[in-house]
């Protein structure tokens, strides 16, 4: 059955972070397109050169702060307590917690699995800059939460500002490029 599309997009509208703030604008096709394919998301940011960079406690080296890469966080749905939050005492205490996490890290992985799949599949008959090439990171190692962001990403904090520009542009097609090929491959 093919994604309501129209109901999708105003879902991933309605979205808003703890500070009331929507999904970005130039992120929220991709975040629905991943969605009709059953990935769910936990952050995202459609990338953005600023003037000045942002201090910590944002970035711990403000020399960083200018430069916020396109991404994707894709994490299985988790309640209350995130798994991710517990301590290895909450683990003593509670023994079924265990089981709470690994079910959830081998969901993660899954995620993780169907996300590779679908990247093989859009750069079978595509060809993109290396750096611009998107990538699943492994930002937590075990827990298997990941993110989608293009190769080169993160050095394109130490260019200067004009080539991260020119970077963030061509990060910000793929990631287009990417959200057009889901929608047509949607189940």
């Amino acid at each position: 059955m093919t994604p309501d599309w129209p109901a999708l997009e105003r879902e991933v509208a309605g979205v808003v972070d703890e500070a009331g703030t929507p999904i970005d604008e130039g992120i929220a096709p991709l975040v629905a397109a991943l969605w009709a394919h059953g990935l769910t998301t936990e952050e995202s940011c459609e990338g953005h050169v600023f003037d000045e960079p942002l201090a910590p406690p944002a970035y711990e080296d403000p020399a960083f702060g200018a430069f916020c890469p396109p991404y994707v966080a894709i994490a299985a749905a988790s309640p209350v307590p995130h798994p991710m939050d517990l301590e290895p005492e909450d683990f003593a205490r509670d023994p079924s917690l265990r089981e709470y996490a690994a079910r959830w890290r081998l969901a993660n992985h899954h995620l993780q699995a169907r996300l590779i799949s679908l990247l093989e599949r859009f750069y079978a008959d595509r060809r993109a800059p290396y750096t611009v090439q998107l990538h699943v990171f492994n930002t937590h190692g075990e827990w298997g939460p990941c993110v989608l962001s293009s190769i080169g990403a993160e050095a394109t904090r130490v260019l200067p500002r004009d080539r991260q520009v020119e970077r963030l542009v061509a990060y910000q097609e793929e990631l287009r490029a990417f959200s057009a090929f889901l929608r047509v491959t949607a189940p």
